[in-house]
């Protein structure tokens, strides 16, 4: 299945495209080529809350330290899905 991710924030709209099996595979090939348009062109990108995310419509949301540094990952996790409503 094809999957396609575009972003317009701050300039001419890109579009980025992967072949995937599922919807985590997708997202997985997405971040990895998406790298380097952000380095280069969000550099200066700053990072937002969960919430944040939501309220501009966001669809997916990577959530890495705050789970993984956490005391108890589970708990921060469920805790970010909470106030995600």
């Amino acid at each position: 299945m094809q999957y396609s991710f575009t972003c317009s924030q701050g300039h001419d709209p890109q579009t980025f495209t992967v072949e995937a099996e599922n919807e985590d595979e997708a997202i997985e090939k997405l971040m990895e080529q998406t790298q380097p348009h952000l380095a280069e062109v969000h550099s200066d990108m700053p990072s937002m809350s969960p919430e944040e995310a939501k309220n501009i419509g966001i669809n997916y949301i990577v959530v890495g330290r705050p789970i993984l540094k956490a005391e108890n990952p589970l708990a921060a996790a469920e805790e970010i899905l909470n106030s995600l409503g």
